[in-house]
């Protein structure tokens, strides 16, 4: 049977943890709040996919993810599917493969940076915010948290082997 084969059950269970990040997404994400920034459980999930899968799964699961929370979340309908599929495509393009903490740490920050970064611009833009405002109030903070959450769940990881 097809559904039992390994790469069946592995994309099934990667669906499954996006559609769970997803919920997590929606119902903490404003409960964790900080100030002006809020963690992304969903770019962390899509770094994480796109790491250990291709470039094609990687672009199309930062397209669902971001059109599914534009669907939810109702900001800019398709902003945050161009972001995150940008952003899937780079995680899997220039992320360096080999299993460098360091060097996986620095590219995700990079990379949250870049979907923040455009997300903010486009969708404070209006607000008469001049750039350096949105980036140190809103996108260094959100890739910062975002961050922590990979160095919580790579811990959690090391600390369960």
């Amino acid at each position: 049977m097809f559904w039992q084969s390994k790469e069946v059950k592995e994309n099934i269970k990667w669906v499954f943890i996006l559609l769970l990040l997803y919920v997590i997404q929606i119902l903490f994400s404003e409960i964790a709040r900080i100030g002006n920034s809020k963690p992304d459980f969903l770019l962390v999930g899509l770094f994480f996919f796109a790491v250990n899968n291709s470039q094609t799964r990687a672009t199309w699961a930062g397209f669902g993810l971001g059109l599914l929370e534009d669907l939810f979340l109702a900001q800019m309908f398709g902003l945050m599917a161009f972001c995150k599929t940008l952003v899937g495509f780079l995680f899997w393009y220039l992320t360096p493969k080999k299993h460098n903490l360091l060097l996986y740490l620095v590219s995700f920050f990079l990379f949250s940076f870049f979907h923040f970064l455009i997300f903010d611009f486009v969708y404070l833009g209006n607000l008469s915010l001049d750039f350096w405002e949105i980036v140190v109030k809103h996108s260094i903070p959100n890739s910062l948290y975002s961050l922590l959450l990979v160095v919580i769940w790579i811990l959690y990881k090391q600390v369960r082997k």
